[in-house]
């Protein structure tokens, strides 16, 4: 129906031109024929300009496919720009999420450095009935690496799950993706979930582990056993130290667990 509207209008406007002139062919005289010719010309014009604008027309996806595709595009982009309002969202509540972490962590460290303080002065106390110089220095030295060390440690450990959660991160914004093209990733998602819970726990774990001191002052008796007095404090770092070490090892398992699963939802439905 619409290709014969538009070869008749086509076909109209073609042919305007050829119509005016038997009209000003019954003008007398000189001034007829001079009329005549403006109307004509007049008309050619408007029959050019009427073709140009069927042309124009003809050009103006007007079309059902034409339209199904400009509605698709336009769905597509409507889609884009929420995944990419969500990803951002997402990314703002993930950012807060880690500058609240932060600066509990330098709270805590801040407090955890008052009270090694607090220990050190004790120590030099106790020190002072310790008449071996050079024992007195090592256990001085032990005091103060212990507590260092645990500072040290905490601190590598932090940055650790931060990048822990940054690749599960990058995991759940591409299972986003990948539901959002028609993809079955509820089980890759409560895999995330455990994941985050677990980051979470490793998180938790290494701020306790942060504002804790350790003090040899109440180990130290007498002089000559010294050095089995020290070793219960630097067991008890080092054991604290493994308990948070496998809280962050189970969150890289579970963020590795939530990896390995979206792989496998992607690589289905590629050989699909």
């Amino acid at each position: 129906m619409k290709k014969t509207l538009f070869s008749f209008t086509l076909i109209s406007a073609l042919i305007a031109p050829l119509a005016t002139p038997v009209f000003a062919a019954a003008l007398p005289g000189r001034e007829g024929r001079t009329e005549g010719r403006e109307n004509a010309q007049d008309s050619r014009e408007t029959g050019r300009e009427s073709a140009r604008d069927v042309r124009q027309e003809s050009r103006t996806p007007t079309s059902t496919p034409e339209i199904r595709r400009e509605g698709r595009e336009d769905a597509r982009d409507i889609k884009e720009e929420a995944r990419a309002g969500a990803r951002d969202a997402r990314e703002v509540g993930r950012e807060v999420g880690r500058e609240a972490r932060r600066e509990a962590i330098t709270d805590i460290r801040a407090r955890a450095t008052e009270a090694v303080q607090a220990v050190k002065e004790r120590l030099q106390s106790k020190l002072s009935a310790i008449r071996d110089e050079q024992k007195k220095r090592r256990v001085e030295r032990i005091g103060e690496r212990v507590n260092a060390i645990n500072q040290q440690m905490t601190g590598r450990m932090e940055d650790a799950v931060n990048r822990i959660d940054g690749a599960l991160t990058k995991i759940s914004d591409r299972a986003t993706t990948v539901a959002s093209e028609g993809k079955d990733v509820s089980a890759v998602q409560a895999l995330i979930a455990t994941a985050e819970s677990s980051i979470a726990t490793a998180f938790g774990a290494i701020q306790t582990q942060t504002g804790k001191t350790y003090s040899i002052t109440e180990a130290i008796g007498d002089e000559r056993t010294l050095r089995n007095d020290l070793k219960p404090v630097r067991d008890e770092l080092h054991n604290d130290l493994t308990a948070v070490r496998s809280a962050i090892e189970q969150a890289r398992e579970a963020v590795k667990a939530a990896g390995k699963a979206l792989a496998e939802v992607v690589r289905a439905n590629e050989t699909q």
